[in-house]
């Protein structure tokens, strides 16, 4: 039987209830290792935000932008914040 996709997690709705893991992580640079780690903790090892960030040393914006950027958790902004630019 399978199971239903939990709605939200740590207050972000879930795209994705497993992340597969590549067979052969060797050739993958060290950003590439970091967000499949951080996407495994999260939907397979389920640990919450704040213990991903104190288990990799990472902040928080970080990790979530990776769970974004990898296609885990939906965006909550409703428009994407755009560099500051000043004005002249």
């Amino acid at each position: 039987m399978k199971q239903s996709i939990s709605s939200n997690r740590d207050g972000f709705q879930l795209i994705k209830d497993r992340f597969a893991l590549p067979k052969d992580i060797s050739g993958l640079d060290l950003k590439s290792m970091h967000a499949n780690k951080i996407c495994d903790l999260f939907l397979n090892e389920k640990l919450h935000l704040c213990d991903i960030v104190r288990l990799l040393r990472d902040d928080r914006g970080s990790v979530i932008r990776t769970l974004i950027e990898e296609g885990v958790i939906e965006e909550r902004r409703k428009k994407r914040r755009d560099a500051f630019v000043c004005p002249n």
